[in-house]
């Protein structure tokens, strides 16, 4: 058992999540232009908003098809933080085509899926859940 090559765990309290564009938008000066008009957009939807502890964020991050965006929020004991990514999320896939997969299976942002993709969300969860 090699206790040094594991993948790094997901606390109970922090909300993982990946924005994935389109194919033909993975180029990395594509998807940082992405998460600048993301980020002014979730930005405008919660103007002067308190984040418990870490506040929403989209990284450009490598991925096997190219570039992708990725996001981790510590909550804590905050559900009402949950909430709104769900939400913040909802909104981003109504205004642009991006799939978005989450992680961990028990946050509110994975229990939501079922709802979420009834009013259009593409929406997968991530193979890799936390325990």
């Amino acid at each position: 058992m090699d206790i040094f090559n594991r993948p790094p765990a997901i606390s109970e309290d922090t909300v993982q999540y990946t924005l994935y564009p389109p194919p033909q938008s993975t180029d990395k000066v594509s998807v940082l232009a992405l998460a600048t008009v993301l980020k002014s957009y979730a930005d405008g939807l919660l103007p002067g908003f308190l984040w418990h502890r870490d506040p929403f964020e989209l990284k450009i991050a490598s991925d096997t098809n190219g570039w992708v965006l990725e996001g981790t929020m510590r909550v804590g004991d905050c559900i009402d933080d949950e909430w709104c990514v769900v939400w913040l999320l909802r909104e981003i896939s109504k205004k642009w085509d991006v799939a978005i997969r989450s992680a961990p299976l028990h946050h509110p942002i994975s229990r939501a899926q079922t709802v979420l993709q009834s009013v259009g969300l593409r929406w997968r969860v991530s193979s890799h859940r936390g325990s």
